[in-house]
């Protein structure tokens, strides 16, 4: 057995363990801590995220990555439709997020070429999306909707600023980059993350999350990261303005919109909420 095969299979073994171990915690939590779904699947979907940011570190073959999380796909989807693991998927909303996380995760991997791409997208998915929760259900007065998903503008930031934190630590730690640049990288990408985040759709911010952030740092490192810089903040920058001109049928709509209207990273919650009370709601 050479010795990539072997580092590949204890890997695997590391993994299976691991998260095996965290959706057990998170089954632990519902039955005998009384935990309500969307704390438990908030639980899972960190820890499962710590585990696969080390994927670097354990794998050498993108196959073995794709094997792996395939096989989780395939028991998020088998779990859900026989109503099992109910700390995942017994949430009130309707979400195919534990199908897709795994699949995002394969992606970033395939996509990065380097270790801190990889990192900064699962744990912008992982950590930020949290994060975003906790805050914005705990704090969150500035609600607004954009298609059928709730949001506040309080998550949100607490959204943009861990992915800051998250990317611009992963440059300097994995990639050496220069404090300014990696700080410049750290809020662009953040104002992706966000906007991507906004207008993902039941779950699908745990596919389009890791890859956009995955693709947005593959060129940070190289000589033309300056260029690939700005293109990332004009493909936000259009990104933005298109969801702003989704919003606006809704926006005209029949009956008065409640609250103040804001701005946040260049889209104008048009169609204000007051303070959003459903579960997993940010």
């Amino acid at each position: 057995m050479s010795g990539a095969v072997g580092r590949d299979l204890a890997g695997f073994a590391v993994v299976t363990v691991g998260v095996g171990a965290v959706l057990a915690l998170a089954e632990a939590a519902r039955r005998h801590a009384g935990w309500e779904a969307e704390r438990t699947r908030k639980l899972a979907h960190v820890g499962s995220g710590l585990v696969a940011a080390a994927f670097p570190w354990l794998f050498s073959s993108a196959l073995t990555v794709v094997l792996l999380t395939g096989g989780f796909a395939t028991l998020m989807v088998v779990t859900a439709r026989r109503g099992l693991l109910p700390s995942v998927h017994a949430v009130a909303r309707r979400t195919s997020g534990g199908a897709l996380f795994p699949c995002g995760v394969a992606l970033a991997f395939l996509i990065s070429a380097r270790s801190a791409p990889f990192v900064s997208a699962v744990l912008v998915l992982a950590v930020g999306d949290a994060v975003a929760a906790l805050v914005g259900r705990r704090y969150g007065r500035s609600a607004y909707r954009f298609g059928g998903a709730m949001r506040s503008a309080e998550g949100s930031t607490a959204l943009f600023l861990t992915t800051v934190v998250v990317v611009t630590s992963a440059l300097r730690l994995l990639d050496r980059l220069p404090p300014a640049v990696a700080l410049a990288w750290g809020l662009a990408v953040a104002a992706l993350a966000t906007t991507i985040e906004i207008a993902a759709q039941d779950g699908s911010d745990n596919l389009l999350l890791p890859v956009g952030v995955a693709l947005a740092l593959a060129p940070a490192a190289g000589p033309a990261r300056g260029a690939a810089l700005v293109l990332v903040v004009v493909a936000t920058a259009a990104l933005a303005s298109v969801l702003e001109a989704a919003r606006l049928p809704e926006a005209a709509g029949p009956g008065p919109v409640p609250g103040p209207s804001c701005r946040l990273l260049g889209v104008r919650p048009a169609a204000l909420a007051y303070l959003a009370r459903t579960g997993g709601a940010w």
